[in-house]
């Protein structure tokens, strides 16, 4: 988030290959690498064999919910707007995206 304030039209910050598919993510830690890559405005490169993709995958892949929040005309980043623990153990973080037309994404990270 540190170069969020450079993320406009134009100008997008790289996150890298999406790890989707790869085998070394659980199911849930795929969605949540998807979210926050589009909450992001990162380009989606995936990082997969797509001949080799399982329905999960393309599924998780082409969610409209998310790739609407990435390509959003703003094209801006989304930013940290909060983070704490739940008491025993658990981290989480909120993150919020501006969108066209006023409306915001939000996404609620569970880090652990």
């Amino acid at each position: 988030a540190m170069y969020a304030h450079l993320a406009r039209p134009g100008y997008h910050n790289d996150f890298d290959m999406l790890e989707i598919g790869n085998g070394r993510l659980a199911q849930q830690e795929e969605k949540a690498h998807m979210a926050i890559w589009c909450l992001m405005s990162s380009p989606l490169l995936a990082g997969n064999n797509l001949t080799a993709a399982t329905p999960e995958v393309i599924k998780i892949l082409t969610a409209a919910g998310p790739l609407s929040v990435n390509q959003d005309e703003l094209a801006l980043q989304g930013r940290l707007c909060g983070q704490g623990s739940d008491g025993t153990g658990g981290v989480w973080q909120a993150w919020a995206k501006p969108l066209v037309g006023g409306a915001t994404a939000a996404l609620l990270l569970n880090r652990n």
